[in-house]
């Protein structure tokens, strides 16, 4: 973001006017993610340090919301795997600390700052300086989301300037996350009586299915060991084209629809990608055939080709044997004369001798 200073002059930081913010924790917080259709997308719901717990619903929140790499990166800080591949972030903090390593001055990041709000984007600040004196070297701008990443990683503090709170802000019944919070507990609740109902009339079990997984698809498990592979291969592309196959989403929402209790939307969901592979299925089938049988009309009308070009072949062979008896006919009285010539001059040899 621009600012009417100069280029060296640092930010004009007064702690006095902001607030130091901090993660809503459990079930509105400290992040919302939703990865269906392969689409990492996910909410940031930040309270002012030091509020009273738990969280009502009055308590003023600000939603930030995020997506892309900077999402999955927060993600898997606050909830790590062992399959996880660095993301752009994660080389950046890398490398961050193998500078810091071989810097002659000890340098860290003493806070981010979310500095403004303009046509509903957040600017950030990032300021780095000396742990000890807390003196800023330099600062500069960043999106809130990648801040929020690093501040986690450094264990820094977030502050948001109060006039971007008092705008922004809301209270926590009139947030997005507290609508999708409750809308997924009532709909896990309805749930767990419909399951609870069926168990009591002998059918399906509390929580359960009626449909298999997606993985249980032979036409699923191979894409997913084709982008196995491609990950393994770092053959980003292909991956990320598998990942993205029609199916794959599809299976992906089925996965989350479950996840949060939506077994009859999960069933239905189910029930498309099978017909879909199927229908897929039993048209590469038919164009099997179809290709089949035209490789088998092409190979008939090619060897009634050969068949015909072999029969000519014969028929011309024939007449021109026939000539040919005839020539040696001739041939042969003409050529008995110079054996007969032939035998004389032996003879006359002879009588020389």
């Amino acid at each position: 973001m621009r600012q009417d200073r100069g280029p060296d002059e640092p930010f004009p930081f007064k702690e006095e006017e902001y607030y130091k913010i901090e993660f809503v924790k459990e079930p509105y917080g400290p992040v919302a993610i939703d990865s269906a259709n392969s689409q990492w997308r996910g909410v940031l719901l930040f309270q002012v340090a030091g509020q009273p717990e738990p969280v009502n619903d009055d308590t003023r929140v600000m939603e930030i919301f995020i997506s892309g790499d900077a999402c999955i990166s927060i993600y898997t800080h606050l909830c790590p795997s062992d399959n996880t591949r660095p993301m752009a972030l994660d080389i950046l903090w890398e490398m961050w600390q193998r500078g810091r390593s071989i810097s002659k001055r000890d340098w860290t990041l003493l806070r981010v700052a979310v500095v403004s709000c303009v046509n509903d984007v957040y600017y950030g600040r990032l300021f780095f300086g000396d742990p000890e004196t807390q003196q800023v070297l330099w600062d500069c701008d960043v999106r809130p989301s990648d801040a929020t990443f690093l501040a986690l990683k450094a264990k820094a503090p977030i502050y948001v300037k109060k006039s971007v709170w008092e705008a922004c802000s809301t209270s926590l019944r009139h947030s997005s996350t507290w609508a999708t919070v409750n809308y997924i507990e009532g709909q896990r609740e309805s749930q767990r009586r419909a399951g609870l109902e069926r168990r009591g009339s002998g059918s399906a079990q509390q929580g359960s299915s009626s449909q298999p997984s997606p993985e249980s698809l032979p036409a699923i498990r191979l894409l997913m060991r084709e982008m196995e592979v491609a990950v393994r291969e770092e053959d980003y592309a292909a991956a990320a084209r598998l990942r993205d196959h029609p199916w794959m989403r599809l299976a992906e929402d089925i996965n989350m629809h479950r996840s949060i209790g939506y077994f009859d939307q999960a069933d239905k969901l189910m029930a498309d990608l099978s017909r879909l592979i199927e229908a897929h299925e039993s048209a590469v089938g038919r164009e099997y055939e179809a290709r089949l049988s035209a490789q088998h009309a092409a190979r008939a009308a090619l060897d009634e080709l050969l068949r015909r070009q072999d029969s000519s072949s014969s028929s011309s062979s024939s007449q021109d044997g026939g000539m040919n008896g005839d020539g040696s006919g001739n041939g042969g009285g003409a050529a008995q004369a110079p054996h007969g010539e032939e035998v004389q001059q032996q003879n006359e040899s002879t009588k020389r001798d």
